[in-house]
C-alpha cells in the first residue's frame, strides 16, 4: 500500500471515529435536555442546549430547547434569539415564529422585527388568524390607515380577519387609542428614529389634553398637547402622508386654506389615501368650483367608503349644485357612520362589540357599498 493510501485510510477511521463520537455526544445531550425539561432543571437545561446548539447548529430542535431554557429564565431578548434560529422548513416554524413575534412585541418591544416575524409566518401559513390579528393592531395603534385597511382587506378575503376590524375600519377618520401615547413611547425608545412609529408618537403627544407641569414631564418633546415633536417629526420626515394629514387637518379646522394647498404639495405616497382627496375636495370647496370638489370627493369615497367626513362634505357639495336627493341620501350616511363610529370608539375594547351594533355595521357597509367587508362581516354574523 502506497504512503497516500495509509494516510487516506488512517483519516477515513479518524474522521468516521469521530463523526460516531459527535453523533453520540450529541444524541446524550438531547437525553440531557429531555430530562432537564421534564425535572424542570431550567439551569441545566440551558447548559446542555448551549452545548447542543454548538455541536449542531443546524439542529431546529436544539434552538427549540435553547429557547426553552432562556425562557424560563426570563431572558426573553435570548429566547428571541434562539427562536430565529428556526429554519421555515421546520413544522413548528409557524408556532415558534409567532411565539418570538409576541416576545418581540409585550416584553422585547422591537415592533419592526415583531413586525417582520409576523409576516415571515405569513408566507409559510397565508391563514394563520394570529399574525394576521397582530399585524392588523400594530398598524392601527401607529395610525398607518392606508396599510391597515389593506391589510383588512386582505385578510377578510381569507376569513381571518379579526373581530376589531371593523371597528377600525368604522373609526378610520378618527381613530386613535388611550394608551397610544404610552406605548409609542415604549416602541420609539427601543428602536428609535422608526419613521411610522415616531410620526405616530408625535400625533398621539400633539392630540393629548395638554399638562404643562414640567415635573411630570421633564422631556419639552413629551408633553401632552404639545405641537414639539410634530415640528421635529416635520423636519425629519418632511413628506411623511401620516405628520402630512394631520397638520392638514389642524389646517382645516382653522381654515387656513394657504396651509392646506401647501400641504398637499408636500406628501407623498397618498395615492391610497382617502383623506388626501377629501382635502382637495375641500380646497375646491373653498374656491367655489363644487363640480371639481365632488370629483374628489367621489375619488374618496371609492378608496374608503365607509368614511363619514368624506360623505358629509360630499352631502354639502350636492346640496350646491342641485341635487337633493343624492345629498340627503350622502348627509343621512355620514349622520349614520359618524353614529356607529362613535358607539363603537366608547367600548372597552375594539372586540367589545355586541351582535346587534355590529348588524348596524354591517348595514351601513352594505348601504356604503363595501361590499368586499360586507360579505365578510355577514359570515361572522
Amino acid at each position: 500500500m502506497t504512503r497516500a493510501a495509509v494516510a487516506a485510510a488512517v483519516a477515513v477511521v479518524f474522521w468516521g471515529g469521530y463523526s460516531l463520537a459527535s453523533r453520540s455526544r450529541i444524541a446524550a445531550l438531547q437525553r440531557d435536555c429531555e430530562l432537564a425539561a421534564k425535572q424542570e432543571n431550567w439551569s441545566e437545561l440551558n447548559r446542555a442546549s448551549r452545548v447542543w446548539t454548538h455541536l449542531a447548529p443546524a439542529t431546529p430542535e436544539a434552538w427549540v430547547a435553547r429557547a426553552e431554557a432562556r425562557r424560563r429564565l426570563f431572558d426573553f431578548a435570548g429566547t428571541a434569539a434562539a427562536l430565529d434560529r428556526i429554519p421555515k422548513s421546520f413544522p413548528r416554524f409557524p408556532e415558534l415564529t409567532l411565539l418570538r413575534a409576541d416576545l418581540l412585541l409585550s416584553e422585547i418591544r422591537n415592533v419592526p422585527a415583531a413586525e417582520a416575524a409576523w409576516n415571515q409566518v405569513l408566507e409559510v401559513d397565508p391563514l394563520s388568524a394570529q399574525a394576521w390579528q397582530r399585524l392588523i393592531y400594530v398598524h392601527a395603534m401607529t395610525l398607518r390607515r392606508t396599510e391597515l385597511m389593506d391589510l383588512i382587506r386582505r385578510a377578510a378575503l381569507l376569513q381571518r380577519e379579526p373581530a376589531e376590524a371593523y371597528v377600525y375600519a368604522m373609526t378610520w377618520s378618527d381613530m386613535s387609542f388611550s394608551d397610544g401615547a404610552v406605548r409609542l413611547l415604549e416602541w420609539t425608545q427601543v428602536t428609535p428614529g422608526v419613521e411610522p412609529l415616531e410620526v405616530a408618537l408625535a400625533i398621539y403627544m400633539a392630540s393629548a389634553p395638554f399638562r404643562s407641569s414640567s415635573a411630570l414631564f421633564p422631556d419639552p418633546e413629551l408633553v401632552p398637547g404639545s405641537m414639539a415633536r410634530v415640528e421635529r417629526c416635520r423636519t425629519l420626515y418632511p413628506h411623511n402622508a401620516n405628520l402630512v394629514a394631520f397638520l392638514i387637518d389642524l389646517a382645516i379646522t382653522d381654515g387656513d386654506v394657504e396651509a392646506v394647498e401647501r400641504l398637499l404639495g408636500d406628501a407623498r405616497g397618498t395615492e391610497a389615501d382617502a383623506r388626501f382627496p377629501r382635502y382637495r375636495g375641500w380646497l375646491l370647496e373653498t374656491r367655489r368650483q363644487p363640480a371639481e370638489a365632488d370629483q374628489e370627493y367621489r375619488k374618496a369615497i371609492a378608496l374608503h367608503p365607509l368614511d363619514w367626513k368624506t360623505r358629509q362634505q360630499r352631502g354639502g357639495v350636492l346640496r350646491t349644485l342641485g341635487q337633493a336627493d343624492a345629498a340627503k341620501r350622502e348627509s343621512e350616511l355620514a349622520l349614520r357612520g359618524k353614529r356607529i363610529g362613535r358607539s363603537l370608539s366608547q367600548l372597552p375594547t375594539a372586540a367589545d362589540a355586541d351582535e346587534g351594533l355590529m348588524r348596524e355595521v354591517l348595514a351601513y357597509m352594505e348601504d356604503c357599498g363595501e361590499q368586499e367587508l360586507a360579505t365578510a362581516l355577514r359570515r361572522r354574523l
